[in-house]
């Protein structure tokens, strides 16, 4: 089964919190610059929607038709403009204030290439001195998974079972949906970036920045994601 197809209709309830959408939006509001902002791997827009709300002007896209079908359903009749798109090659005619890629969504690129990729294409995208706004898996990620983890549980009346493990720089999802008691299993693959592969290649690409844990702790503290705030030079 294709990546998302089955999985859009349970993802905010599966991975999705208030207090974590809250805790985005605060994140946005504090080091955002200008208020036209593009959410690169919108997804299921629940991020989208509580930045709508908090007054920013959003363009969004994703690479998952399912996704974006969710996505579209929940913010009709709202000013959003929504496309599907890939991180590692998307060009707008218009620039953008702030770009923002959240919930681990960069970590589904698969190696230094496509990051590489993602913020060329990120730094044209941005208004002069704009800001990409963006979170990643810690390394402390690989070793938490080291062992397997597996939870179960149901999703309304849907039983499933989620089960992640790590190996070398990767972490591995299968996440099992039984309908009418017939697995159906997705299987999605991560890649845990170094905090210094990553500050290298923003480099690279021309921009400053400065980088947190768990939103706002010293980035050295043990967390579950770093935060960037990588500002175009």
């Amino acid at each position: 089964m294709k990546s998302y197809d089955l999985l859009a209709k349970y993802y905010d309830k599966l991975t999705i919190d208030q207090s974590g959408i809250q805790a985005w939006c605060d994140f946005t509001k504090k080091y955002a610059c200008g208020d036209s902002l593009l959410e690169a791997a919108c997804g299921s827009g629940a991020i989208t929607l509580a930045l709508i709300r908090s007054g920013f002007k959003v363009s969004g896209f994703d690479l998952s038709p399912a996704m974006l079908a969710v996505a579209s359903e929940k913010l009709a009749g709202l000013d959003v403009e929504l496309s599907l798109g890939d991180m590692r090659d998307f060009k707008y005619a218009r620039k953008f204030d702030t770009i923002v890629c959240y919930n681990d969504s960069i970590n589904y690129l698969e190696n230094e290439a496509d990051l590489k990729q993602l913020f060329t294409c990120v730094c044209a995208q941005l208004t002069e001195h704009g800001r990409f706004l963006f979170d990643i898996h810690t390394t402390e990620r690989l070793e938490e998974f080291k062992d397997e983890f597996i939870e179960e549980g149901y999703i309304d009346d849907t039983p499933y079972q989620w089960s992640i493990i790590s190996d070398e720089n990767h972490i591995y999802h299968a996440i099992t949906f039984y309908l009418d008691k017939i697995p159906y299993t997705e299987q999605h693959l991560q890649t845990v970036f170094s905090k210094e592969s990553v500050k290298s290649l923003l480099d690279q690409a021309g921009f400053d920045y400065q980088v947190f844990t768990d939103f706002t702790q010293p980035e050295d503290t043990k967390g579950e994601k770093w935060f960037f705030i990588a500002q175009r030079r």
